[in-house]
């Protein structure tokens, strides 16, 4: 009985092969995951690169900072369309469009507006439109009762002969003549 089996023998070696390649599929299982993850990672770069490559614009040019706004109702007229220019040209939206809308106000007129900024806060409502209406009101506000206390100094002096155009404020009070 020296001599092994050759069937044995025979058996022992496909027992063998079969192990061998149990483990190279094993092997090579193990590289087409890896392969899969590295193709993922790949794609991935590639969508970052094409959204990054598709987000940049050629430059467009910037327009400048208009001034800060001082609170006076004749450079409302000028300053409204220069600083909604500027958000339109850098695309600013939102909170963005907020704090650079409060950056451009004079700290005077920030203090007056300090309310609208932490109601803001609260709701996490960042309009700047809110605080141009704020400011177009009180400039119509302002104009209007400038005229209508020019207009009782013409009546009360008893300038009527000036009073026309003046008449046209009282009216807009609803306000008779005494």
């Amino acid at each position: 009985m020296s001599d092994p089996n050759p069937l044995l023998l025979l058996v022992q070696q496909l027992q063998q092969e079969l192990q061998n390649q149990r483990l190279d599929i094993q092997n090579q299982r193990n590289e087409i995951q890896q392969l899969r993850a590295d193709l993922d990672a790949s794609r991935t770069d590639v969508h970052q690169l094409r959204t990054q490559l598709l987000s940049v614009q050629t430059p467009r040019s910037r327009l400048p900072d208009p001034p800060r706004f001082n609170g006076k109702p004749y450079t409302l007229r000028t300053w409204l369309p220069s600083i909604k220019a500027k958000l339109r040209s850098d695309q600013l939206v939102g909170a963005d469009a907020f704090d650079y809308v409060w950056d451009r106000l004079e700290q005077s007129q920030q203090a007056s507006v300090l309310h609208l900024r932490q109601s803001a806060e609260e709701n996490q409502l960042w309009d700047p439109e809110v605080i141009f209406s704020f400011f177009s009101v009180y400039a119509i506000t302002h104009g209007n009762s400038r005229r209508l206390f020019s207009a009782l100094l013409l009546y009360n002096r008893g300038m009527t002969n000036r009073l026309s155009p003046t008449l046209l404020v009282l009216n807009d009070f609803h306000m008779k003549p005494m």
